[in-house]
């Protein structure tokens, strides 16, 4: 029940932030990206140490101004518990944030946090059996830097920190000392408007 609410909440504050642009004289922007999970529960250890590939794809899409904006980051990977025969898992992110990010000139560094929710899948193809479908709430933390060629188009990276506050279900059971946690380095075009 809780998750519901603060993706409700999320939806409601993101929608604040797009109607009301103009009186805060803020620039909307979108973002696609390409994201590649490591670290924590993710099946690569580390940015640098991997032996599968673990790309997700994702769009964030907000508001900012001369200092401080707002975003809502969706992203999507499969494969996350890593490759195997009868193993089918997936993540799923949708995370509200506030971004303070000081425009200088073209370049944008910046720093983000927020809440929101952390959807995991892990499916056996043994005999079609789900082993976790759960949401959590989560947070995630990180920064990163946006360059813009012109006014309206440039590149974004960032690396972000993800954790679950909620133990994750197996076979519907919360199991203590399961709380996802997992890094994300991502990079992609940028649209502001």
């Amino acid at each position: 029940m809780r998750v519901w609410y603060a993706v409700r909440l999320s939806v409601c504050l993101a929608l604040a932030v797009l109607v009301f642009p103009a009186r805060a004289h803020a620039d909307g922007f979108v973002n696609p990206f390409v994201g590649y999970h490591f670290g924590g529960n993710s099946a690569c250890p580390s940015l640098l140490r991997c032996e599968s590939s673990n790309l997700g794809l994702g769009v964030s899409f907000g508001v900012w101004g001369n200092l401080v904006g707002f975003e809502e980051d969706f992203g999507y990977t499969n494969n996350f518990f890593g490759t195997a025969p009868l193993l089918d898992s997936s993540v799923l992110t949708l995370m509200s944030n506030l971004m303070i990010a000081p425009k200088l000139g073209p370049i944008r560094p910046y720093a983000v946090g927020g809440f929101g929710l952390v959807r995991v899948t892990a499916e056996t193809g043994l005999i079609n059996l789900t082993v976790s479908d759960t949401n959590t709430i989560g947070y995630d933390v990180g920064g990163g830097v946006i360059v813009l060629f012109g006014s309206h188009v440039g590149l974004r990276g960032d690396i972000r920190g993800y954790r679950s506050l909620q133990d994750l279900k197996v076979f519907g059971v919360a199991v203590s000392g399961t709380k996802l946690k997992f890094g994300r380095a991502a990079g992609g075009l940028i649209v502001a408007f």
